[in-house]
């Protein structure tokens, strides 16, 4: 019970809001979807156990969710590049932080940037109640693909213990 009320707290408190900034911000895009808010949730579940801000085997992942200080760079370049609108409230969210400090300490940055890998794949996200649909494009799409890290089925584990407990 403890655990879906943590994933309630982050849903309730952090995603929409960030989401929710993200849409007011960029009128011509939607980032709140629920969908967008399930998947977040279980890259969450799966990439951190909704517990660690650094990798514990020393790797480069960053944050809850996980992201590697190029692949947000990636993410903020493109954002800039393709002049999405949100690209302004994440560097708010940043602030005068690096991107490496603000992948741990940053939860909004964290959220915005989760998010904005997401919405820059040119394939649309899964139902939201589609939960092997949605481990499958997190692994595709957001982990690593092919046989490096871990399975899509640990996405879906990892969402029905911490999501869905």
């Amino acid at each position: 019970m403890a655990l879906k009320i943590l994933a309630q707290q982050w849903k309730d408190n952090i995603i929409i809001p960030v989401l929710v900034r993200l849409d007011i911000a960029a009128k011509e895009q939607s980032f709140l979807s629920a969908a967008a808010v399930n998947i977040l949730l279980g890259t969450i579940a799966v990439e951190s156990n909704f517990n660690w801000v650094r990798q514990t085997s020393g790797g480069p992942g960053r944050g809850f969710f996980q992201i590697e200080p190029d692949t947000a760079q990636d993410v903020l370049d493109r954002t800039k590049k393709f002049e999405l609108s949100a690209w302004h409230i994440i560097q708010e969210f940043k602030s005068t932080l690096s991107v490496n400090d603000a992948l741990v300490s940053d939860i909004s940055f964290q959220c915005a940037i989760a998010r904005m890998k997401y919405y820059l794949i040119p394939v649309k996200l899964p139902d939201a109640d589609n939960l092997k649909g949605l481990a499958d494009y997190w692994k595709v799409y957001y982990q690593a693909g092919g046989d490096a890290g871990l399975p899509a089925s640990a996405f879906v584990t990892a969402y029905n213990k911490y999501v869905q407990a």
